[in-house]
């Protein structure tokens, strides 16, 4: 599975985030999520999204290896 997988259920789009142990945000993940949010952003077939974490946990957070350079691009609003 890639960080992100998009499931279309009806109008209904579901992004799966799958990055363990914890699925934080690590750049790559941010950046693969910004992406598959555009893609249903642009489907006229979606009317909604749901954002779900495959294993025990929501997005928790930031990855911390990535604190000690400071938080890269792209950002999460």
């Amino acid at each position: 599975m890639s960080l992100v997988e998009r499931e279309l259920h009806g109008s209904v789009a579901v992004l799966t985030v799958d990055s363990p142990p914890v699925n934080a945000l690590t750049r790559s993940l941010r950046a693969r999520l910004i992406e598959a949010i555009s893609e249903i952003a642009g489907d006229p077939h979606v009317a909604a999204a749901v954002i779900r974490c495959a294993g025990r946990t929501f997005i928790a957070g930031a990855d911390i290896r990535e604190l000690d350079r400071g938080i890269e691009p792209p950002h999460t609003p």
